[in-house]
């Protein structure tokens, strides 16, 4: 009788469920309608909402919002993509979590807690702890079949600020063109980037928390209409840097399909840190603390501290100590990305991911900041880090400065860190990685000085000191690729419609390019003689920089009013040629220059008195410094 009577029982449960189900999303619909904005200022379709996903173990519900072209997209905001790293969990590797039930993701979370605040003139973020969160941007209801490439946005803010909506304002022009936008938070400064090993506090927890937000991405796409065979992962500044790690790291390898690397790259003197023992010295003894469960305990105003023992000068550019590490001591090969030293990594491996990259950096990047700019002021963040080398290299560019009769000591100063700032590591980066790679490496440059140029006119636009200068700075080019900052709460019929014709233009051709890459690994893609011509007007058809035809290879995009592809003149740069020399001493000991100038005895008896001592962990190291150690002695022999 009992097996006679389970099936209406069971009948009876479903039938309860459903119901429940059905009217708590009828509920949720209901207060969602009420209570948030489409497109932040915009108001909702009247159409049915459609904004309703089923993942994991739940139903997620979003917002529809409308773009700016008046088509209407759902917003997924605030979703958890690990357990929060709280508690037991703070300086912990990030956790599974898995959703289950009902619920609305309508809002964006807070940013995970900042280094320092942002400018005066700026909004100022709401932190909390509790910060890893990711917001899924995809078409209304698509179902029809047709999987849409994913973007997964790794924001900057040199590893110790920023949030998955600071330096771009909406993704509504990316969803236009049907792809799916998701951004995240990752934990910054001390709480995603202290190493400290021997108290089981393991480097790069920042990284780790962005591989997990790639894996989410693995595992969730299909759900909100995301082909997760089409993965492109893209970042900006600490973010690019980021893309470069992730894809030198064989644990992510499968997870993304293509690379956009804009304004940064693992070869940049701010995104490693060569001691990271230093830091945690003095993150310990400023906090007064010898153990995990005591900084675990601590009130958060402790752990995120910003005393100026933790900067890392680089001329008159400052950065803090907790970046990127060596994670190679780590037993789990699963839990390494970063390794020993990029550098050397760059020059002498391919990539694990040998995907389609698009990289490149705005004309002016950091060029018009700052008056004084002087290499003394520079901390020792570097492979070859001998005192005597640095003080010998400090009277080089002196003497360098003086002997330019072209420009003043100041302007010399300033052109050279403007290169080795930004510029110079995301050439290096190009230059090695393209010996090694087979898959297509596009290069750009975005040379266009226009009013959707956040950085130049609002981020840093009391910091300017050269306003003689043309050309986009450091994060202008988002607002060509993203909603533009002047569009913030505003309508499309609140816009003139007159108003940025060119730079509208020149964000509809950027848009194309990176779309196309996003969709098809090429920027310019032809299937045909017709496609290379649009409104009468041949398309400039945009090479690979590492294009196999020798004529076609070491071209790069100039992006402004016209586009361009040009071929490759680094070289013919002399700041570029100074800075080259000095960053082979720092990186690669190859500081021979030093040693056959004119240099007195006693300076190279002072070198050898502080020459640098193999190691048994640095064999390439070693073998720098043994060519070193010899040139020094040939020296010593040649001038006594």
């Amino acid at each position: 009788m009992a097996t006679e009577r389970w099936p209406t029982a069971k009948c009876r449960v479903l039938v309860v469920v459903s119901i429940t189900l059905t009217l708590l999303v009828t509920l949720a619909v209901t207060l969602s309608s009420s209570g948030t904005l489409a497109h932040r200022d915009a108001a909702y379709d009247d159409s049915p909402p459609e904004c309703m996903v089923a993942f994991d173990r739940g139903l997620a519900i979003g917002a529809p919002r409308q773009t700016y072209g008046g088509k209407t997209y759902c917003a997924y905001e605030g979703i958890p993509y690990v357990q929060p790293p709280v508690g037991k969990l703070r300086f912990e590797d990030p956790q599974p979590f898995h959703f289950e039930g009902v619920r609305l993701f309508q809002n964006v979370s807070n940013a995970c807690p900042q280094a320092y605040d942002a400018p005066a003139h700026m909004d100022k973020l709401e932190t909390s702890e509790d910060c890893l969160y990711l917001n899924v941007y995809t078409g209304n209801g698509v179902a029809n079949g047709t999987l849409w490439p994913v973007l997964l946005w790794i924001h900057g803010g040199s590893f110790v600020v920023g949030s998955s909506e600071t330096d771009i304002f909406g993704p509504e022009f990316l969803v236009e063109k049907g792809i799916i936008v998701v951004t995240f938070n990752y934990r910054l400064a001390a709480l995603g980037f202290l190493s400290i090993p021997d108290l089981g506090i393991n480097a790069n927890l920042g990284l780790l928390d962005q591989l997990e937000a790639l894996r989410w991405i693995a595992r969730n796409a299909i759900h909100f209409g995301g082909d997760a065979a089409r993965v492109t992962l893209c970042g900006w500044s600490a973010g690019a840097a980021s893309v470069t790690y992730h894809l030198y790291s064989p644990v992510a390898k499968g997870l993304f399909h293509n690379a956009i690397i804009m304004s940064g790259s693992m070869t940049q003197s701010w995104a490693y840190a060569f001691d990271p023992y230093r830091c945690g010295r003095e993150f310990l003894r400023t906090l007064d603390a010898t153990t995990r469960e005591q900084l675990q305990s601590r009130p958060l105003n402790q752990i995120i501290p910003m005393e100026l023992a933790y900067q890392i000068h680089f001329f008159s550019l400052y950065y803090y100590c907790f970046l990127p590490t060596d994670d190679s001591y780590r037993p789990e090969p699963e839990l390494r990305i970063v390794g020993r030293d990029p550098f050397a990594r760059v020059r002498t491996r391919p990539p694990e991911s040998d995907v389609p990259l698009l990289v490149g950096y705005t004309t002016l990047e950091h060029g018009n900041l700052f008056h004084e700019r002087e290499f003394a002021h520079t901390s020792p963040n570097f492979p070859n880090d001998n005192v005597t080398v640095h003080t010998l290299l400090e009277d080089y560019l002196d003497q360098r400065a003086m002997a330019n009769r072209s420009t003043s000591r100041r302007r010399f100063y300033q052109e050279l860190s403007s290169v080795a700032d930004i510029i110079y590591g995301i050439q290096y980066f190009i230059r090695h990685a393209a010996t090694h790679k087979r898959a297509p490496i596009y290069r750009y440059q975005f040379a266009y000085d226009g009013a959707f140029g956040y950085a130049k006119h609002w981020y840093y636009r009391n910091d300017i000191v050269r306003p003689d200068l043309p050309g986009p700075m450091h994060g202008d080019e988002l607002g060509y690729l993203f909603t533009p900052y002047i569009y913030r709460g505003r309508r499309l019929q609140d816009i003139d419609g007159k108003a940025y014709r060119t730079e509208r233009r020149v964000q509809r051709r950027m848009l194309r390019l990176w779309c196309n890459f996003i969709k098809h690994g090429n920027p310019t893609p032809v299937s045909s003689k017709a496609a290379n011509v649009t409104n009468g007007r041949r398309v400039v058809r945009w090479y690979p920089y590492n294009d196999p035809i020798p004529e076609r290879a070491h071209h790069y995009l100039r992006i402004d009013r016209r586009i361009q592809l040009l071929p490759e003149t680094d070289g013919e740069n002399p700041f570029h040629r100074e800075w080259e020399r000095v960053f082979r001493c720092l990186y690669e000991f190859d500081c021979e220059f030093l040693i056959y100038g004119r240099v007195q005895v006693k300076v190279l008896r002072q070198l050898v008195h502080h020459r640098a001592l193999p190691t048994a962990t640095r064999p390439e190291r070693n073998r720098k410094l043994s060519k070193w150690n010899r040139a020094l002695d040939e020296r010593i022999d040649s001038t006594t």
